[in-house]
């Protein structure tokens, strides 16, 4: 059975159908309904927006800022984008959780940071290991990343490539 291709909105790519992230340029391919563009579109809101009291604040990403992204080596269909500050993990701004073996990934795992153009990776869990090329990354001492490295989380491997 052929899996239906899904198409970037961005770039128009194809991607697979189940794949989050364009594979090409990164850009989200959820999509879903929201009131927002429906008052875009001068159509009435299916849910009257003013009956939740907590206003959910839209924060659009900086695209000036730096890129990375982690291939999933295992399940190569998933590509994760990378950014300043990300975090990585089951519940994380980087969430691995449709991956098969993510019950092993802690759900703040590590945290990605870009400083001073080198890309630094933080190891956060208290009960799962973190490795960059096969050496153990210590909480509390960011390891410095580079374009090609494998980081494995639990037993989940990763191939970091740094946008350029």
């Amino acid at each position: 059975m052929s899996e239906e291709a899904k198409y970037c909105p961005h770039c128009d790519a194809p991607n697979k159908g189940h794949a989050l992230y364009c594979s090409e340029c990164m850009a989200g391919l959820m999509t879903f309904d929201s009131p927002l563009e429906e008052l875009a579109e001068n159509k009435e809101p299916a849910v009257d927006a003013r009956e939740n009291k907590a206003e959910v604040p839209v924060i659009l990403p900086d695209m000036s800022e730096p890129l990375a992204s982690l291939k999933c080596i295992s399940q190569p269909e998933f590509v994760f984008p990378v950014r300043d500050n990300s975090l990585l993990g089951r519940q994380g701004d980087i969430n691995v959780s449709p991956l098969e073996r993510s019950i092993y990934i802690s759900r703040e795992h590590a945290r990605f940071r870009f400083r001073e153009g080198k890309w630094l990776l933080d190891h956060l869990s208290r009960n799962s290991h973190t490795y960059v090329n096969g050496i153990e990354v210590p909480g509390g001492s960011p390891q410095v990343i580079c374009d090609g490295d494998k980081i494995t989380l639990g037993n989940t491997s990763f191939l970091f490539r740094e946008e350029k």
